[in-house]
């Protein structure tokens, strides 16, 4: 029912609803675009890690003339240098 184009009674209660209900999407929706947002940034920061540990792991490669080897001890010393002897090897 309706009463100066306003909804009334159980009309009212399904509007309030729907608008509670279209309010609380709407929250979800921003807080997921923050929660994506931070995900991207945090995936750049984690590239960007990546690229600099690459970079250190060619680097000490060249610095100290190693070539390709099948002894797999060859790596401890490359993850010394690369994380400060933190590597957990």
């Amino acid at each position: 029912m309706f009463i100066h184009r306003q909804p009334v009674g159980e009309e009212a209660s399904k509007l309030a609803e729907v608008l509670g209900f279209k309010r609380n999407c709407e929250i979800a929706i921003q807080r997921l675009g923050h929660m994506l947002r931070l995900i991207r940034e945090r995936v750049e920061n984690i590239q960007t890690d990546i690229l600099v540990l690459y970079e250190k792991a060619i680097a000490t490669c060249e610095e100290r003339n190693f070539t390709s080897s099948s002894d797999p001890s060859i790596l401890t010393p490359i993850l010394d240098a690369i994380y400060n002897k933190h590597h957990g090897g």
